[in-house]
C-alpha cells in the first residue's frame, strides 16, 4: 500500500529535536510533515499526503473551461472512489438522514403547489439526480436534495404564476431550462471563485434564513388548522387542529431525545448510536402509529398516489409549449433569481463540505458540479420534478458518517483523521430511495403534522453551530462570566461584537422582510449584495483585525491562535514513530538518519 519515491539521502545533518520521523519497514527514515498521518487500520505511515481545502480548488483565472479541466483531475483516482465505498457499514443511517428530509420536503412542496409537485416526484427526483451526481461529480460526498430557499422560491413562483394567470407547470420548466442554461455558463466561466467572497458574515445569514424557513413553514401550516372552516358533519376542526399540534410537537421533542440518548448510560454503545442515527425514522413510525390509535380525529396525509403516478395525476412530460410565446422569454427573469439562488446553496454547500478540517486526500470541485447541477436542473424541469442542489445539513451527515476521528482529548472538539471518500455509498443510497418508491401505500398513512415536527427539528438543530445565533444570545448574557472562550470575545471590544451581530441581524430582517412582500421572488439578489456589504462596508466599522475574529472560519481560528493558546501543551502526535512490519513504536533519537526533503510517501491511488 505504500509507495516511496526520490530516497537519495542527504550528506547534511539536522538538529532532530522537535521532528516527526518515521522509520520505515525497508530501513528508510523520513521526516512526518504537518498532513503527515498514521493509518491505523492498516498500520502504515502517510506521509506528506495532500490534503484539499478550499483554496487549493478555487483559484483567480476567468479562462472559459479552465476550471473545468482542472476538476477533472479528480477522475485520476475514480477507481478508488470505488474500492473505498466497499463494505461501508454507514449507509444505512445516512439512507434514512436523506430519505427523511425527501419525504418531508416532498409533501410541503405539495402543499405550497397544490399538488403540482408532490411526495413522488421528490423522491424520483433525488434517485435520479442522486446517482447521476454520485458518478459523475468531482466531490461524491455532497447529497443533493430540496432546500428551503428553493422552496420558498417555488412557491413564490407558483403565486406569481395564479396571480399573472399562467399554467405554473409549463412556466416552471422554462425557468428550469433557463436555469440550467445559466448554470452552465457560470460553470464554464469559472463563476465558482467568486464564493471566495461570501465570507462567515454572508454564510450565517443565508444559514439562518434556511433555519428559519424551515421553522416558519412548519409553524404557519400548524396555525393554518386552526384557520379552517368547519364543515357540517366533519371533523371537529378544533380536535384536528390540536392533535396536528401534538403530533409535531412529540415528534420534535422525541428526535432530540433520541438524538441525546447516545450520551446516557443506558443500553449498550450500539444500540445507543443506533437509536440516535435512526432518531428521525423511529419519531415518523411511533407518531404515525399514535395517529392511527385516535384515527376518529382525521389530520392530514401526505399526498400521495398509490401507483407510481404524478401526485396530481398529469402527464409525466410537460407540454413545455403549452403556455404563450411571451411566456418563455418572461421566464427569463425569474430563471436569473433562481439561478443566483442554486448558485449559492450549491457553491456555499461545496464550500463547507471542502473545509480543510475534514482532511480531504482526493481533489474536489466546484466548477464541473455546478456544470452537471444545470444539466440536472434543465432535465427535471421537463418533467415537472423538483430543482435539486446540495444540501448542507444531509451532505454534512454524510461527511461525518464516513469520517474516522482521531482520539478523543479531553477539552478537545474531535478532530477528523480521514474521511472514506468514495461515489459507492452514495450510488447505494439514492437507489434505496428509489426503492421506497413501491411502498406508497405505506407513505399515504403518514400524517403531515409528524411531517412539519420533522422541519422543526431541521429548523432548530441547523441553528446549533450558527456563530450569528450564538452571538445573538450573547446580547442577553450581562455577566462576563457567562461569555464562551472563544477568539472573538478573547481579542475583541464586547461592544464592537454585539454591533456585528446587530448588524448582522438588521440584515437578516431585511432579508425576511423582503421576502414576504411582493418583491419576494426577487430576495436571491439581496443574499448577493451581502457580498459587497462585507467587503466594503464592514471594513469602515470594523477593523481588519477585529473582522478576521469575527468572520473567519472555526478551521482557520483554529489554526491561527493553536500556537499561542496551546503552545505549552504536548501533543502524542509529535512523538516520533517507528515503523516496521511488526508494527509501531517510539523511536529513539539514536536511530534517526537526517533524510532530504524531498523523500515523499504516500498512498497508491
Amino acid at each position: 500500500n505504500m509507495a516511496t519515491t526520490d530516497a537519495k539521502e542527504s550528506t547534511s545533518s539536522s538538529d532532530s529535536s522537535g521532528e516527526r520521523k518515521a522509520l520505515l519497514a525497508d530501513s528508510t527514515v523520513v521526516k512526518l510533515d504537518d498532513n503527515s498521518d498514521i493509518d491505523d487500520d492498516m498500520n502504515i505511515v502517510v506521509i506528506g499526503q495532500k490534503l484539499y481545502t478550499n483554496s487549493d480548488v478555487l483559484g483567480t483565472t476567468w479562462m472559459p473551461l479552465k476550471g473545468i479541466f482542472e476538476d477533472f483531475s479528480r477522475f485520476h483516482v475514480y477507481w478508488t472512489d470505488i474500492t473505498d465505498g466497499l463494505g461501508r457499514q454507514q449507509i444505512a443511517s445516512i439512507f434514512f438522514a436523506c430519505i427523511t428530509p425527501a419525504i418531508a420536503f416532498g409533501g410541503l412542496m405539495g402543499e405550497v403547489t397544490h399538488k403540482a409537485i408532490g411526495t413522488i416526484e421528490m423522491l424520483l427526483a433525488t434517485t435520479v439526480v442522486g446517482v447521476f451526481m454520485a458518478l459523475f461529480s468531482t466531490q461524491p460526498l455532497t447529497i443533493y436534495g430540496g432546500t428551503g430557499p428553493l422552496l420558498l422560491f417555488t412557491q413564490v413562483l407558483y403565486q406569481l404564476c395564479e396571480t399573472l394567470d399562467v399554467d405554473f407547470l409549463p412556466a416552471y420548466a422554462w425557468t428550469g431550462l433557463w436555469t440550467g442554461i445559466f448554470c452552465v455558463i457560470l460553470g464554464v466561466t469559472n463563476a465558482s471563485n467568486l464564493i471566495k467572497y461570501f465570507t462567515r458574515f454572508t454564510d450565517e445569514i443565508f444559514a439562518a434564513l434556511i433555519s428559519i424557513i424551515f421553522i416558519y413553514e412548519a409553524c404557519s401550516a400548524l396555525y393554518k388548522g386552526f384557520k379552517e372552516k368547519p364543515v357540517e358533519g366533519g371533523v371537529d376542526i378544533n380536535a384536528k387542529a390540536f392533535l396536528s399540534l401534538i403530533l409535531a410537537v412529540v415528534t420534535y421533542f422525541l428526535i432530540v431525545f433520541l438524538k441525546e440518548f447516545k450520551k446516557s448510560p443506558y443500553l449498550m454503545p450500539l444500540f445507543r448510536s443506533v437509536i440516535s442515527d435512526f432518531a428521525p425514522v423511529i419519531a415518523l413510525i411511533l407518531l404515525t402509529v399514535a395517529d392511527y390509535v385516535f384515527r376518529d380525529i382525521e389530520t392530514n396525509k401526505l399526498q400521495i398516489p398509490e401507483t407510481f403516478e404524478t401526485t396530481s395525476g398529469r402527464p409525466w412530460l410537460i407540454d413545455i409549449f403549452k403556455i404563450e410565446k411571451w411566456v418563455i422569454f418572461a421566464t427569463i427573469l425569474p430563471a436569473l433569481l433562481a439561478t443566483l439562488l442554486v448558485y449559492l446553496d450549491q457553491n456555499i454547500t461545496a464550500r463547507i463540505v471542502n473545509a480543510g478540517k475534514h482532511k480531504l486526500r482526493k481533489r474536489p470541485g466546484f466548477h464541473w458540479d455546478l456544470v452537471l447541477v444545470g444539466i440536472a436542473i434543465g432535465v427535471v424541469s421537463i418533467f415537472g420534478l423538483p430543482w435539486l442542489v446540495a444540501a448542507t445539513v444531509r451532505a454534512l451527515s454524510n461527511v461525518y458518517a464516513l469520517a474516522v476521528y482521531k482520539e478523543e482529548k479531553p477539552g478537545r472538539q474531535r478532530e477528523i483523521k480521514y474521511i472514506h471518500e468514495n461515489r459507492v455509498s452514495e450510488v447505494v443510497i439514492h437507489i434505496f430511495i428509489g426503492a421506497s418508491l413501491l411502498l406508497t401505500m405505506v407513505m399515504k398513512l403518514i400524517p403531515m403534522p409528524v411531517l412539519y415536527g420533522i422541519f422543526l427539528f431541521m429548523g432548530f438543530s441547523s441553528i446549533e453551530g450558527n456563530q450569528f445565533f450564538d452571538r445573538m444570545k450573547l446580547l442577553f448574557v450581562w455577566s462576563q462570566d457567562g461569555y464562551p472562550d472563544t477568539p472573538y470575545i478573547r481579542y475583541v471590544s464586547l461592544w464592537k461584537v454585539h454591533a456585528f451581530t446587530i448588524f448582522q441581524l438588521c440584515c437578516f430582517g431585511l432579508l425576511w422582510a423582503v421576502k414576504t412582500t411582493i418583491l419576494a421572488i426577487s430576495f436571491p439578489v439581496f443574499i448577493v449584495i451581502l457580498a459587497p456589504i462585507r467587503t466594503f462596508i464592514l471594513p469602515c466599522f470594523w477593523s481588519k483585525n477585529d473582522l478576521e475574529f469575527l468572520d473567519m472560519e472555526d478551521d482557520e481560528n483554529a489554526s491561527n491562535h493553536k500556537k499561542n493558546d496551546d503552545e505549552d501543551d504536548e501533543d502524542d502526535d509529535d512523538t516520533d514513530i517507528y515503523v516496521s512490519s511488526k508494527g509501531m513504536t517510539d523511536m529513539d533519537d539514536s536511530m534517526v538518519v537526517s533524510r532530504d526533503d524531498s523523500v515523499t510517501t504516500q498512498r497508491v491511488y
